[in-house]
Order: structure tokens, then C-alpha cells, then sequence
């Protein structure tokens, strides 16, 4: 019997050996499984502060790090427990996605934009935060050329209605947002704020021009000799339309340059005396952002 036993045990490991492996489904990628907890949309997507509040969405998102978001997030809630619910996917390219993600804790929710870029999580970017302003509405769009727009509109002492703009576009090379353009309806009485002037001014076309107090064309050094910082601030109608706009720009000439983004070109052509700016194509939701165009801007002389 010992023997039989053992010839029985041979038999039973030679057809453990010779069995047909069972083949395994190909698994499905980390972002697909996060992005079909998602509803896909196409842009424009459009989402204000009143359908952030009343969204009533109580599904978490699962199978997902939160890390990226939970530090901003403790500056909204602080050391409360926040839940991640999905919003919205929108696909931008065969490698880059957009997934737009509620964040709630109580009464409280905020939006974010998380780019993907082949299936990699690429940055952050708050999308829309609700304030406890009783006079305010804020709303948040990813337009057709997949540009991040965020507005805010404010009823003032008198109700008239104030607004606020901000433009981001993302940079996949860089992994991060950048803002592209500013409109601001705000006081005209402000003070004007160059955020540049303390940087590097030693290219010979660096320093400030001016048509007046209220519009400026500020120029820096750049990251290299063919590369400069830029900062417009250009009014018209006594402040009633006001853009700005922050980028870098090329030198394309002796005297040329040029900035380039998704959403705007503008030429600009130095002379002794100051600078020309000529919009190639809209700088802003209908092309009416630069409002001084072809106008001759004098050098601040020191």
C-alpha cells in the first residue's frame, strides 16, 4: 500500500505540471479605472458655485492617492475629513485628460482640475472655490481649446456688477498651469501693481513703458538673452475695460518680439523712444482684451 500511495502521489504532481495554465484577462490601466468612475464630457464645460453646492453627488471616488489635493485642501478645511467625489472628465488629446473632482467636508465644496498626461497625474489646479460673499457668483469653464477660465462677479454699493477674470492654460512640458490673462473691472482708483518690477532689467529693451499712469508695458531679463518677461496693464473708458496679461516672450528681430500662447499673439517692435504692440490674433473670449492696439507706448525715462 505504501508503495501504491506513492506511485498515486507521482501521477497526481505530474498532472498538477501538465495542466493548462489559465490565461488572465489583460488588466485595465489605473486611470482608466479613476476616469470611469467619471462622466465624460466634451468642452465647453461650464460649472458656477451654485451647482457645486446643490450638487448632491455622495459617491467617492475610489482607488485613488489623494496627496495632491490634500495639502491645498487643508488650507479650506482644515483638519476635517474631506470626501472626493468625480465631476467630470474630459479628454484633451490621445495622451491628456482632464478630471474634475468635488472635495467636500459639511457645507463646504470645492472643485479641482487634474490633468493626466498619459495616464500619469500632472499637476493641480483649483477649479472653483465658492465664497461666502451673499453679493458674489463664480464660475469656472474649460473652453473648446481646453483653456481654463475662471470668473467671479461682484454686485458693488451702488449694484453695479464688478467682474474678475483669470485665463490658465496648461503647459504638458512644464506639468503645470499657466495664467495667461487677467481681466479685472475692479476700482480704477486702485494702485497699479507690476508684478515683475523687482526682477533683472539689464537687456537693452528691458524697463517701463508708459502712455499714462494707467497703462504700462513692462519689459525684464529673461531666462536667456533671446527671452524676456513680459507684464501689460492697458485701460480704456476710464477703467470700465482693463486687461493685463504676463507671459515670455522671443525675440524674433533687432528689435522684434514676439508672445505666443494658445490664446493670444502679439507682436511687439521696439524703437529708442518705446514700443509698439499689434494683436495677431484675440487676446481674450472675443478678441477684445488688448484695447490700445498699434498705439505707441513712450519709455519711462529714469
Amino acid at each position: 500500500m505504501p508503495r501504491f500511495a506513492f506511485i498515486v502521489f507521482i501521477l497526481l504532481v505530474a498532472a498538477c505540471k501538465n495542466k493548462p495554465s489559465i490565461k488572465e484577462e489583460p488588466g485595465v490601466s489605473e486611470f482608466e479605472d479613476l476616469s470611469g468612475q467619471f462622466k465624460e464630457v466634451k468642452a465647453p464645460f461650464y460649472l458656477t458655485d451654485t451647482a457645486l453646492l446643490t450638487n448632491k453627488d455622495t459617491s467617492a471616488i475610489s482607488s485613488f492617492s489623494t496627496l495632491a489635493l490634500d495639502s491645498f485642501s487643508k488650507e479650506i478645511f482644515g483638519k476635517a475629513k474631506v470626501k472626493y467625489s468625480p465631476l467630470a472628465h474630459i479628454t484633451v488629446s490621445k495622451k491628456e485628460d482632464y478630471l474634475i473632482i468635488k472635495a467636500s467636508s459639511g457645507n463646504k465644496k470645492i472643485a479641482y482640475l487634474l490633468p493626466f498626461v498619459n495616464g500619469e497625474v500632472a499637476g493641480m489646479l483649483p477649479f472653483l472655490i465658492p465664497d461666502a460673499d451673499k453679493l458674489s457668483s463664480q464660475a469656472s469653464t474649460v473652453d473648446k481649446s481646453h483653456s481654463i477660465t475662471k470668473m467671479v462677479s461682484r454686485k458693488d454699493v451702488n449694484d453695479a456688477i464688478v467682474d474678475r477674470k483669470e485665463v490658465y492654460t496648461y503647459n504638458v512640458d512644464a506639468k503645470k498651469f499657466d495664467l495667461i490673462l487677467t481681466d479685472m473691472y475692479e476700482d480704477a482708483n486702485a494702485d497699479l501693481l507690476n508684478p515683475i518690477d523687482t526682477f533683472s532689467k539689464k537687456h537693452k529693451f528691458a524697463g517701463d513703458y508708459f502712455m499714462d499712469k494707467r497703462n504700462l508695458v513692462s519689459v525684464r531679463d529673461g531666462r536667456n538673452t533671446g527671452q524676456l518677461m513680459l507684464f501689460v496693464h492697458l485701460e480704456k473708458n476710464k477703467g470700465q475695460c482693463t486687461g493685463e496679461l504676463k507671459g515670455e516672450i522671443l525675440l524674433t528681430a533687432s528689435n522684434a518680439a514676439v508672445l505666443r500662447s494658445d490664446l493670444c499673439v502679439i507682436d511687439l517692435k521696439f524703437t529708442p523712444k518705446g514700443v509698439t504692440l499689434k494683436e495677431k490674433s484675440g487676446c481674450g473670449a472675443k478678441g477684445e482684451w488688448i484695447v490700445c492696439m498699434m498705439v505707441h507706448i513712450q519709455k519711462l525715462k529714469v
